[in-house]
């Protein structure tokens, strides 16, 4: 099964309090993985070798051919340069192709590769993309020490006609007790390695017969949802990994088999009960429409930005936002600003919080602490990142046309006054040279059908559609 992150299995807690230690270590431990990076290829399914090679300080691990294989921590650069077949350059290690067998024995022997399985993988060079032809093979536990590229396919399956369409019921497997990587947690349905010599595809229905028994007729009908490249420190080395992402619906009565010994069972779980099984204290809105408008981008970084533009082109983005954008008088805009989304909340029967109140959740472990303090103190962080380094950035070009558009035209749907919003849009585009509200996430390109369907809840036996949207 594919080593990533797991859910906790029964018995474990299943709600947190926020301000617990738990909680910070949870969120400590999220914020790591995800600083350690995500990566997602370009428009051709394929990653940059900037992407493959983006952590500095790694010390390169080239064939004797100097195709770069790898590139891994310092420390286990030491740890491999005294293995033979092994030699060392200028510019990193080089791995003798002709003495592959003696340095695999010998990495095993001085227990340096984890969990041996006599499992070959394709090895590729990091100057390719995931998908070039591979050079050469070698046993899968020597990966992680070299930094090497592995791929991986995951399967999640939720049922097909649930009772409620709006929360479906998916099938998580119950990782074996005895696996070294997460024994005893929830994961998907399916995962595993592409082994040598196998396409994704492949690799995505022996896995499914394997773990689950799914016939293959069934495992070719899952939907390929995307790839992202998840590089970071592992114990083992430095885990550098493809992953594609599949989806399958799966009859109503479908009753998976453990046909390995890599699962020990299968359950299901509603969509809720597999998000509180994360242990985060999520918060649940009554509609899709909600949660776009409590982004708390729409609202600090449209403002930062717009309002720091000479800053962005005097400075080149030499400059921190944050730091340096909420005066006073802005800060007095942002509240407006933050005003006409939560009186456009109301209006549709839902909750306005604050900005500064979400940025606390996001931010303070201390419920009683004073939201605008929270927000001023997160934007004083000393290690904040500069930026937005152009005028181009996401916090105009995405959160202005996807947020503020749609903030604009809910407002003008339930007649709700949006001078603010509707100015910062003019402003961005004017200063653009280009039409932000028409590439915008408004009523009109999404389909009035489809907001009233968002909006007119039956599951909540009220009139919750607001005549302006009708």
């Amino acid at each position: 099964m594919m080593q990533g992150s797991f859910i906790p299995a029964f018995g474990s807690s299943s709600s947190r309090p926020f301000g617990s230690a738990h909680f910070k270590a949870r969120r400590e431990a999220l914020t790591r993985v995800l600083t350690a990076g995500f990566v997602l290829p370009d428009a051709s399914g394929s990653w940059s070798s900037a992407a493959l090679c983006a952590h500095p300080g790694l010390i390169p691990i080239r064939l004797s051919s100097g195709v770069l294989i790898g590139r891994t921590a310092p420390e286990w650069a030491d740890k491999i340069s005294r293995m033979p077949g092994i030699t060392q350059h200028q510019t990193g290690l080089r791995l003798d192709a002709a003495h592959l067998l003696d340095f695999g024995i010998a990495m095993r022997a001085a227990h340096l590769s984890q969990g041996w399985r006599e499992e070959l993988l394709d090895l590729f060079s990091l100057s390719e993309s995931a998908q070039g032809a591979a050079s050469v093979r070698l046993e899968r536990a020597l990966y992680r020490p070299l930094g090497a590229l592995t791929r991986a396919v995951h399967l999640s399956a939720r049922l097909r006609d649930p009772v409620d369409e709006f929360d479906p019921v998916y099938i998580l497997g119950q990782r074996s007790r005895t696996k070294r990587v997460g024994p005893g947690l929830w994961d998907g349905l399916a995962a595993g390695m592409v082994g040598a010599g196998e396409t994704p595809a492949e690799a995505l229905l022996r896995e499914a017969q394997e773990e689950a028994s799914l016939l293959a007729a069934d495992a070719q009908n899952a939907r390929y949802l995307g790839s992202f490249l998840i590089s970071r420190a592992v114990s083992g080395g430095w885990m550098l990994e493809a992953s594609y992402t599949h989806d399958l619906v799966l009859p109503a009565g479908f009753e998976p088999c453990a046909a390995d010994h890599e699962v020990e069972r299968f359950a299901r779980f509603s969509a809720r009960e597999v998000l509180d099984r994360l242990g985060t204290p999520f918060v649940y809105l009554r509609s899709v429409a909600e949660a776009a408008l409590h982004n708390p981008n729409m609202i600090v970084h449209t403002v930062g930005a717009i309002m720091t533009i000479p800053r962005i082109e005097g400075t080149n983005g030499d400059y921190c936002m944050y730091h340096e954008a909420f005066t006073p008088s802005v800060w007095n805009l942002l509240e407006a600003l933050d005003g006409e989304k939560m009186r456009v909340l109301e209006r549709l029967g839902c909750e306005g919080v604050p900005y500064v109140e979400a940025c606390k959740f996001r931010n303070s472990l201390d419920e009683q602490s004073d939201a605008k303090a929270v927000f001023f103190a997160y934007a004083a962080m000393p290690e904040r990142a500069k930026g937005p380094l152009s005028v181009r950035s996401r916090y105009i070009t995405e959160d202005v046309p996807q947020g503020l558009g749609l903030l604009e035209s809910l407002g003008a749907a339930l007649e709700v006054p949006t001078p603010v919003c509707s100015s910062l849009i003019e402003i961005a585009s004017a200063a653009l040279g280009c039409d932000l509200r028409a590439q915008g996430r408004t009523i009109e390109r999404l389909g009035r059908d489809n907001i009233r369907a968002i909006l007119d809840d039956a599951e909540r036996g009220a009139d919750v559609c607001p005549d302006g949207m009708r």
